[in-house]
């Protein structure tokens, strides 16, 4: 049985959307996430192999900063 990957983001780490990008990179191990936008960032995650849970903390925080550009995501 393969195991589940568990990945927490704390929306509160990041206010702009440069940062959310790097922040974002450096969770997402295992595969490529080139650019510094939603497009990548979706690329990215529909590449992972790994069943993954992924936990997002904070998330008003963030969308308090990013004006919307969170719920795009």
């Amino acid at each position: 049985m393969q195991e589940r990957r568990e990945i927490f983001i704390d929306g509160g780490q990041f206010t702009t959307r440069p940062q959310m990008h790097s922040y974002l990179q450096g969770l997402i191990t295992g595969v490529s996430y080139e650019g510094r936008n939603l497009d990548a960032l979706h690329d990215a995650l529909t590449s992972i192999c790994t069943p993954t849970l992924i936990t997002v903390q904070n998330l008003d925080t963030a969308r308090n900063f990013l004006n919307g550009y969170v719920d795009r995501t």
